[in-house]
């Protein structure tokens, strides 16, 4: 990246404060989204158990 693109990036949300929060909002709510339905997808696998951690079992590598 050059310096005139820092700049770029820089004035864009500046001059348009509007549709950078909408970005911005945008892109939070997929990621809590895409957060929820990897979670939902691990307790579809896993349940509602944990594995349990090498440390609790005993076990040594």
């Amino acid at each position: 990246m050059t310096p005139h693109d820092l700049r770029l990036a820089w004035r864009a949300p500046l001059a348009e404060p509007g549709y950078t929060a909408i970005g911005i909002v945008g892109l939070g709510i997929g990621t809590a989204r895409q957060h929820a339905c990897c979670c939902r997808a691990m307790y579809a696998t896993h349940g509602s158990t944990t594995p349990a951690s090498p440390m609790s079992t005993g076990c040594t590598y």
